[in-house]
């Protein structure tokens, strides 16, 4: 409700005054007013020309007061008055950054207190855009993005001259390969580091306006990002927290509001709001005078109404009701009110406030203090306001603020606003800081890493698993290919097509679109061709291919089971998954697997046996090229293009049998086979092993049959159900088991 001066509680506990020499004018009050005067008598000062005036009176006083202190002739207790000890109080942002301006040409560092989300900053957005294009280099819309933040600097036409050079491009998607295999290697922090140094953000970013605050959000970020990949590792996981605190939009915890950039020895700009509960020796109240009047245009008039035990209201009425707009008015010069007496009772020792003549402020809350109507109405408090204050010259302004503050006993002096036009203000300097080397104390755990079949299979160090093409060509499988015979190709059988990572990419791709049970049908040839075209091959195979297909959906998986019955609802390609492994070495997979009746014990464990790998712990990663289901039963597929021969022979049962052991197949389909597994469990609820899981099919498409025969090109394999529960107990680490990520 309206208040008197008289009733305003100041300086109740206010330990260390303002003092200053005698030859500066003394602080004799704890307030200080300063009454802005137009220039022509009969004029007011325009709303914009004030706000200039009045940050410049601020900025200006502000660097008096300091030049003073680093002096001595203005001290707090026993303390020269410093930056720290001042703060300017604000309506709303625009005008903190008015104020810092003002500061900034003066040389006097400040900083706006935001108590705000760190994750409501532009930084978190861009960090979420980089670390997404991390996760997926090949994207080239998220690499497009990420390479245009702030924070990595690519303009427009660096993007386009990028999309122009193939190697240019080609060179960013493998800096980004390179942050995700450090990202799975090291940890984020040391990823996050790598990238803002090679990028050169941290620079670029201070060089941008307010680029200190940008920088302190980014460290503030990378900070909270390091914490919570303790226990989320995995880096869509990560990326998925960041992007829930962005979606949250309010601070779940203290260390997510954000940090001030250097607030030791800098002006605190902050808004009233905000200043709640707060304290500062010296405080500058610059911009109280906002009208309380409610302007046109606004969707709706809200307010309390008395007559309905203070329900809020919302008129949204094309014409708002007489009485409503009075009562939204009266209650906004309340609020006005109340905002102007939590900014004077923010100051330990000395408060500098601003009215005068100025523009549209006759309902503000210092006109209601200093000129309201006398006594007040009963109704159309704001309206009777404005109408006192309009005609009142800025004589007859000031005559009626003298005679309030004739009334506060000597805590007032009235002043005209200051015209400070002082030079740059030249900080006390610093004594260097005494820096120190830290000595790292704690152990590293290098088996902890996110391991795959690829990294346990060739030796890799936690190489991250990415959808299996065949990439090694002959190497992967362990058979030697020959080279293809310089001739003419006949395009007429799956024997003469091309071979090697770019094969195995196209036909897993190919695959991954086929309908199974629409072969026959145009769209399949369509896909084919267009498919050919895209990843370069002759169009001429495309009869070739489609007779592959054909023949696939075909041949007998089981007795009583083709591909041609498998509809598009009961399949799921590239089914990407990740489960918490427990510590295993070559020693303890060839323990595992020694014996294990269903899968040829004796080659199994002389395959792993073989296996040269680092001990890990912590994810086992990969991507199963589909799984489906039929009659109840789900089964595992897993394309394979390794060139065996050129003859059918060369397909059957016992050369595949060569080339599962040479390419360790058999270690990846069980590892396949547990993920499944898991997977069903935590999906299916009636799920069992015995009656649920059909088996695996290793298919070597260059081996399928015109004649649909079963016995070439297709391995089949169920391990047994005591295998799995084998696999389970020794490679799931069951502490974790139940929350990691699918």
């Amino acid at each position: 409700r309206p208040f008197v001066l008289e009733n305003i509680p100041y300086l109740p506990s206010a330990p260390a005054p303002l003092k200053q020499a005698p030859h500066t004018e003394p602080a004799s009050s704890p307030f200080t007013l300063w009454f802005l005067r137009p220039n022509d008598r009969q004029a007011a000062v325009t709303r914009g020309k004030a706000r200039a005036l009045i940050a410049g009176a601020v900025a200006g006083e502000i660097a008096r007061l300091l030049e003073a202190g680093r002096t001595g002739h203005a001290r707090l207790g026993d303390s020269p008055l410093a930056e720290r000890h001042m703060a300017v109080l604000v309506r709303t942002n625009t005008e903190a950054a008015l104020i810092q301006e003002a500061l900034r040409n003066l040389d006097i560092p400040s900083v706006r207190h935001q108590t705000g989300n760190i994750f409501e900053t532009r930084e978190a957005l861009e960090i979420r855009r980089i670390l997404s294009a991390i996760t997926e280099p090949r994207n080239s819309g998220l690499l497009r993005a990420a390479l245009s933040t702030d924070m990595l600097g690519r303009r427009g036409e660096d993007l386009l001259m990028l999309e122009r050079d193939a190697g240019g491009i080609e060179e960013e998607i493998e800096n980004f390969h390179r942050y995700h295999g450090l990202w799975h290697e090291r940890g984020f922090i040391r990823m996050m580091r790598l990238v803002l140094s090679e990028h050169g953000a941290v620079p670029r970013l201070m060089t941008l306006p307010g680029g200190e605050r940008r920088v302190t959000n980014l460290f503030h970020l990378s900070e909270l990002l390091q914490q919570a990949s303790s226990a989320r590792r995995i880096p869509e996981s990560l990326i998925k927290w960041l992007t829930d605190r962005i979606e949250a939009g309010r601070p779940e915890q203290d260390e997510h509001l954000l940090r001030l950039e250097g607030d030791r020895d800098a002006v605190t700009l902050v808004t009233i709001h905000k200043s709640k509960g707060l304290e500062y020796p010296v405080v500058f109240c610059p911009f109280c005078w906002g009208e309380s009047t409610v302007r046109k245009g606004e969707p709706a008039l809200v307010f309390h109404d008395p007559h309905r035990d203070f329900e809020l209201v919302a008129d949204i009425a094309e014409q708002w009701s007489h009485d409503h707009l009075a009562l939204a008015q009266e209650e906004n010069l309340a609020e006005n009110l109340r905002l102007l007496y939590v900014a004077l009772t923010r100051a330990r020792a000395v408060c500098y406030l601003v009215w005068g003549k100025i523009n549209d402020t006759e309902t503000s809350a210092p006109a209601w203090l200093f000129h309201r109507p006398d006594p007040p109405p009963e109704t159309g408090t704001v309206s009777a306001l404005a109408g006192r204050c309009r005609p009142l010259s800025p004589e007859v302004l000031e005559e009626e603020v003298n005679e309030a503050v004739a009334a506060a006993a000597g805590n007032i002096a009235v002043s005209p606003l200051p015209d400070c036009r002082p030079g740059p203000f030249r900080s006390m300097e610093k004594p260097p800081e005494e820096l120190e080397c830290r000595t790292f104390t704690r152990r590293i755990d290098n088996e902890w890493g996110i391991a795959s079949f690829s990294s346990i299979a060739h030796g890799a160090r936690s190489a991250p698993e990415a959808p299996d093409h065949d990439e090694g060509g002959a190497g992967a499988s362990g058979i030697e290919e020959p080279e293809p015979a310089q001739e003419p190709v006949p395009f007429s059988d799956m024997f003469s097509f091309p071979r090697g990572a770019g094969a195995g990419a196209f036909l897993h791709g190919l695959l991954e679109h086929t309908d199974f049970t629409a072969v026959h049908e145009t769209k399949t040839a369509d896909l084919v061709h267009s498919e050919c075209i895209r990843f370069g091959f002759d169009p001429r195979w495309t009869g070739a291919i489609i007779e592959m297909l054909r023949n696939l959906a075909a041949t007998p998986l089981d007795p009583s089971l083709t591909l041609s019955e498998v509809e598009a609802r009961d399949r799921i390609n590239e089914l990407e998954f990740l489960f918490p492994l427990a510590r295993i070495t070559p020693h303890v997979l060839d323990s595992l697997f020694h014996g294990s009746g269903g899968s040829g014990p004796g080659t199994m464990s002389e395959t792993i046996g073989r296996l040269q790998f680092s001990p890990i712990k912590g994810f086992m990663k990969g991507f199963m090229d589909m799984v489906f289901h039929r009659k109840g039963r789900f089964y595992l597929v897993d394309w394979k293009s390794n060139f065996l021969g050129e003859h059918i022979e060369d397909y059957r049962r016992d050369a595949l049998d060569r080339a599962m052991d040479a390419g360790r197949y058999r270690v990846q389909y069980h590892i396949y086979a547990l993920a499944l597994d898991r997977y069903l469990r935590l999906r299916v609820r009636t799920y069992r092993y015995r009656e649920h899981f059909g088996g695996i099919f290793y298919v070597f498409l260059r081996g399928i049959n015109r004649a649909g025969d079963p016995r070439y090109g297709i391995f089949r394999d169920k391990p047994t159900e005591e295998t799995m529960a084998t696999l389970r107990s020794c490679l799931l680490d069951g502490d974790r088991g139940e929350g990691a990520d699918l």
